[in-house]
């Protein structure tokens, strides 16, 4: 029962971590716009073996997360290679496993190292969350997302299964055409596959039109509002 409890928890945590850079993310993109310029450096930030140590996203006191390459894990590498923390965010947790990857989550991007490829690559973040099952205050995921956050949910891809690799990509690419402003938002930086994933739903709410991606969530607002 002990083993069994531990993974559960373990789980509990991964799935707070999840929803804690989802609500991070949704909360920093209300309105198309820029990346955030380069931040100053901030009092107690400082460089530690194979990484640096941010306090910002930190429980306080001076506590935070240090990002760093540990072993054959090059998260610091990674997370400076994707454009540091005017792309990714600050660091919100330490390295943890979730179902034999081990992970980072950042204000907009969590990442994750696979054993077996020994490589970094980015979680599909949005779709994690989108298809946990889960709920918010009772309310399921999916319609939490649409009725809070106007996300719609994703839409019917099995038309992609055994489709050569760059047929899916531009049948998902089809949906930015629905909107120039976030297309453009879009391809603004030149690794966009990796920070966004793959578009995956668009829905026109009226004040406001949503691209959904795996990884990512555009929202462009045409009406001033909170």
């Amino acid at each position: 029962m002990k083993g069994t409890e531990g993974s559960l928890q373990s789980r509990r945590r991964a799935l707070q971590l999840h929803r804690r850079a989802f609500l991070a993310l949704a909360g920093a993109v209300p309105a198309l716009g820029t990346l955030l310029p380069a931040t100053a450096r901030t009092a107690g930030e400082q460089a530690v073996a194979g990484g640096w140590f941010y306090p910002q996203a930190g429980p306080g006191n001076g506590t935070g997360y240090m990002v760093a390459n540990v072993g054959a894990q090059g998260f610091y590498d990674a997370f400076t290679g994707a454009g540091s923390i005017n792309s990714l965010g600050y660091p919100i947790s330490r390295r943890y496993d979730h179902n034999g990857f081990i992970r980072q989550a950042f204000q907009r991007a969590v990442l994750q190292w696979d054993p077996n490829s020994d490589a970094i690559s980015f979680a599909n973040l949005i779709d994690e969350v989108g298809d946990s099952g889960g709920s918010v205050g009772g309310v399921p995921m999916a319609e939490w997302l649409l009725s809070v956050w106007q996300i719609p949910a994703t839409a019917d891809w099995l038309s992609d299964v055994g489709r050569p690799w760059e047929e899916v990509v531009d049948a998902n690419l089809a949906l930015l055409d629905q909107n120039a402003a976030i297309a453009a938002r879009f391809y603004a930086i030149s690794n966009w596959l990796d920070l966004y994933g793959l578009p995956t739903a668009y829905a026109d709410f009226g004040p406001v039109r949503t691209l959904r991606a795996q990884r990512a969530v555009f929202q462009h607002w045409t009406d001033a509002g909170p």
